[in-house]
């Protein structure tokens, strides 16, 4: 158990030797970080505010409700038709060849 500790903190050392941290190096992280900081709290500020107005949409605003019973008059124009003209349904299909 103490050789893996003694193992660990000579490797710790020995890291810290040969990359040892400059000081532009520090203060451009610090830079970084801060600017990292400030874009988050931006952000969260953003956030905050499309929860309130989101909060003040009035509860009734969404997708309409569909009607089951609905009829929908489709113009026809003169499109190619397949049986009786007043025939009570009509099909429409609608394709795109490309």
């Amino acid at each position: 158990m103490r050789k893996r500790l003694l193992l660990v903190v000579l490797s710790i050392t020995s890291l810290g030797v040969l990359a040892p941290a400059r000081a532009s190096d520090l203060s451009e992280i610090k830079d970084t970080q801060k600017k990292i900081l400030e874009r988050l709290d931006s952000q969260d500020k953003v956030l905050k505010e499309i929860q309130t107005k989101l909060q003040q949409m009035p509860a009734t605003v969404g997708r309409p409700q569909i009607d089951p019973n609905k009829v929908y008059q489709i113009a026809l124009g003169n499109s190619p038709i397949r049986g009786p003209k007043n025939a009570p349904v009509t099909l429409v299909e609608f394709s795109d060849f490309q």
